[in-house]
């Protein structure tokens, strides 16, 4: 390697490069079905029903507008939903607002007339009522809200503001209860069929500039697709920003570790090349990162600290011994290569395990970080030998006999552990298992809008308009029904809506569904049930003939044989109180309409995503620890040793976990990761400090616990310093699962390094202890025996 280091560095640096120019930039699965495997219950009755009843991927655009009930208040809804509505925006589907709705009122006082002429003169004004609902439908050109409103004397305005505010199909979805909230509602296309990361950002860009023109001020944009959307674009934004610090750091580390320009480079380099080649393979592969797997730019730079550091360290400890470039770097590469190979398998191996999971996130996540230990190790040690020996280097006769002051301290660590092993143990046991008792206290953090900070724009639009509207948060009932609404169906639909929102409106906000379509006030219940029955009919014949049959459709299937409530919840609620009430939901309408009651929609699955994420992770994690502990097994050829390997990271896991226990922090998409990564990183200095000292078998004890930490020591410090200082770059995420991940992944590198270094050593020192006292033992048995056989 030594020899060919030219030409190794040339062919590594032109395939980076070859990576670097043919790389394009990764896309991310957005589509809210990528948390869940495919065959998680949740996601097929979603899509079921979907099929059904269309997706409910919307957005709330609402602002404060004490006069939106005027004429002038709905012009200014009327321009911002044409903003929206003009192909200004990627993803929109529809967009509806009080400007451009019917006045519903209107086809229910033609329906009455209607009933009320004789059986003759029906059919031809049923078809000038067709006539009538298509004129009534709302849209352009059609009769709507504002072009009534227009029309309206001052007390018709007055009269008419107040049907407006408290009809039951527009209060509290077009507009708040005291008329003071203008609310839009925009259909967007079904997740996957669009760029959230460029939509959402387009939306409030014409929301904002609509605000500053008209001097309502701030405008908010609320929904499932803002939320994702936001995660998306923090995943993209923390994972340059943790790439970027990341590599300065390394750069830095290194340059004040080794004061080597050639060896600062070594891992920046591969770095940074090992993120083109990843990005090249998921482009290729036509693979996209989900927002569950993190900022991944980040990991996968910090891969190359712990092989890069090792090498430059036992590099300069073999100068400080006298030797020559050519043979440091020779006795280096010798040392050093078998550990990095171990470390780059069982890492592999170890976040390959997590590719048995059923949910795609974590698979990728497992197969990225898989591929890219293997490649960032190969990256850092062919590049070294270069380092090691570049062009023009000169001999550095001022490091021999010159100790090395982390040394001079790691003896006196080693001395310690050695000479009082066992207090040692006993005192990190006695900080680490109180600490990892608080496992117990973890809980999951499934409500989405908690996952951002409390400052951030996303929660403070929801705070805003969950204040005026009560909640947006939106699930399906979903209930077998006849072919044909009649007086008997609207009345089970009634029932079931007055005791759901007898629960309460902390729990249940409003209740969409048929009825609200066709019986919007209730008026018709109280006809005899011969006359419903006729109104019904010929609503629906309306209806069908009408544009806003589609309004009809979102609640009712009949060729199905379907229905659905739609139940607005406080999207910002706590999750087992919005998860109980989800499941009365269901028990009420099940008492009415059977038990084919099902229950679905974006905010179930919003609710149930760490859920899903979470469930896997513990399978994985164990899966992943078993690997690597036979790999372990396969390295020292001992399980015990293997064993003794994985304790450092097991209570590094323990402790970031009971940590968050104690702390109050749920388990979220991005913390769930936290004991995988740590796994993954801790256990390659757990490698080298124990491969090193299993390599000078046959020497004193004492010489050979001194020797291994020698060098490995420094460097189990260097890397674990820069990675962990790297991921706290996360901490000022507005994603609080990334800002959480970046900390808890910090001090879990670090505990894992103080383990490395105290602990490992300390339970090496008593293990030998025991063995020499039964060694010991066996030899004083032997003398006693003969002594009895020894002759007279």
């Amino acid at each position: 390697m030594i020899r060919a280091r030219y030409f190794t560095a040339a062919i590594t640096i032109a395939l980076g490069l070859y990576f670097l120019w043919a790389g394009r930039h990764v896309s991310y699965e957005q589509s809210i079905k990528s948390f869940f495997a495919d065959d998680d219950p949740a996601i097929l009755q979603f899509d079921r029903w979907a099929e059904v009843f269309g997706y409910d991927n919307i957005l709330f655009v609402c602002y404060e507008d004490p006069d939106q009930l005027s004429p002038e208040g709905l012009q200014r809804i009327a321009t911002l939903a044409g903003r929206f509505a003009g192909g200004n925006a990627d993803g929109v589907l529809d967009v509806r607002s009080l400007a451009t709705m019917p006045p519903l009122w209107l086809l229910d006082d033609s329906i009455e007339k209607l009933d009320q002429l004789p059986r003759l003169l029906q059919a031809p004004a049923l078809a000038a009522a067709k006539k009538i609902a298509g004129a009534a439908s709302g849209g352009e050109g059609g009769l709507t809200l504002l072009s009534t409103m227009k029309s309206a004397s001052p007390e018709q305005q007055k009269a008419l503001a107040e049907q407006i505010r408290n009809h039951p199909f527009f209060e509290r979805m077009f507009t708040s209860r005291d008329g003071r909230t203008a609310s839009i509602i925009i259909q967007m296309k079904p997740p996957g069929q669009y760029d959230a990361l460029q939509a959402i950002p387009r939306i409030r860009e014409i929301a904002d500039s609509f605000g500053q023109e008209t001097g309502v001020g701030r405008v908010a944009v609320v929904g499932p697709p803002s939320l994702l959307a936001d995660g998306f674009i923090a995943i993209e934004r923390d994972g340059i920003r943790l790439a970027r610090l990341g590599l300065v750091l390394i750069g830095l580390v290194m340059l004040v570790a080794v004061r080597s320009v050639w060896w600062t480079l070594v891992p920046i380099v591969a770095g940074y090349f090992t993120w083109m080649a990843t990005e090249w393979i998921l482009v290729e592969f036509g693979l996209k990162i989900s927002l569950s797997g993190g900022p991944l730019i980040g990991q996968i730079i910090v891969l190359t600290m712990p092989a890069a550091s090792h090498l430059a360290l036992h590099f300069r400890d073999e100068q400080r011994q006298g030797l020559l470039r050519r043979d440091a770097a020779a006795r280096s590469l010798v040392d050093v290569i078998r550990p990095i190979l171990w470390c780059a398998f069982t890492g592999a191996i170890g976040y390959g395990a997590l590719m048995s999971s059923s949910v795609e996130p974590v698979r990728q996540f497992g197969m990225i970080l898989g591929s890219c230990t293997l490649i960032a190790a190969l990256w850092t040690t062919a590049l070294a030998p270069f380092a090691m020996m570049p062009p023009g280097y000169r001999e550095r006769p001022d490091l021999v006999a010159k100790p090395s002051p982390v040394a001079t301290w790691m003896r006196r660590i080693t001395d310690l552990t050695i000479d009082h092993p066992l207090p040692v143990i006993v005192a990190i046991l006695a900080i680490v298992l109180p600490m990892a008792l608080g496992i117990f206290r973890l809980s999951y953090e499934s409500n989405y809008v908690n996952m951002f900070r409390p400052q951030s724009r996303i929660v403070s639009d929801y705070g805003f308009v969950e204040n005026r509207l009560d909640g947006i948060g939106q699930v399906s009932l979903v209930v077998p029904t006849p072919p044909r609404i009649d007086a008997e169906v609207l009345a089970k639909f009634d029932e079931v809506t007055k005791r759901l929102e007898a629960l309460g409106a902390d729990r249940v906000v409003k209740v969409l569904s048929v009825a609200t379509v066709m019986d919007p006030e209730g008026e018709w219940s109280r006809l005899p049930v011969d006359r419903q029955n006729r109104l019904l009919a010929t609503k629906s014949d309306l209806i069908a003939a009408s544009p806003q049959a589609g309004a009809l459709k979102q609640f009712w299937n009949g060729q199905a044989g379907f229905a659905r409530f739609v139940v607005r919840v406080p999207e910002s609620s706590p999750n087992q109180q919005k998860i109980d009430t989800f499941m009365q939901a269901r028990k009420i309408a099940a008492d009415t309409f059977g038990p084919g009651v099902e229950v679905t929609g974006l905010s179930l699955l919003m609710s149930q995503i760490a859920r899903s994420v979470i469930n896997t992770q513990w399978t994985t994690f164990l899966i992943s620890s078993f690997t690597i502990l036979v790999m372990l097994s396969m390295a020292f050829r001992r399980i015990s040793l293997a064993l003794l390997a994985m304790l450092p990271t097991m209570l590094s896991v323990g402790l970031v976990l009971g940590l968050m226990g104690w702390r109050g922090y749920k388990l979220d998409m991005g913390t769930a990761l936290v004991a995988s990564v740590a796994l993954g990183l801790s256990v390659d200095d757990t490698f080298h400090c124990l491969l090193q000292f299993h390599r000078l078998h046959g020497r004193p004890f004492r010489e050979r616990l001194y020797e291994s930490y020698k060098v490995t020591g420094p460097g189990v410090i260097l890397s674990s310093f820069a990675v962990s200082i790297g991921f706290l770059a996360l901490a000022t995420s507005e994603f609080l699962p990334f800002s959480r991940f970046g900390i808890m992944v910090a001090i879990a590198t670090a505990g894992s390094s103080m383990g490395n270094i105290l602990l490992l050593p300390a339970c090496i020192s008593l293990r030998a202890k025991h063995l020499q006292k039964r060694r010991q033992a066996l030899i004083q048995q032997l003398d006693e025996k003969s002594e009895v056989f020894r002759p007279g």
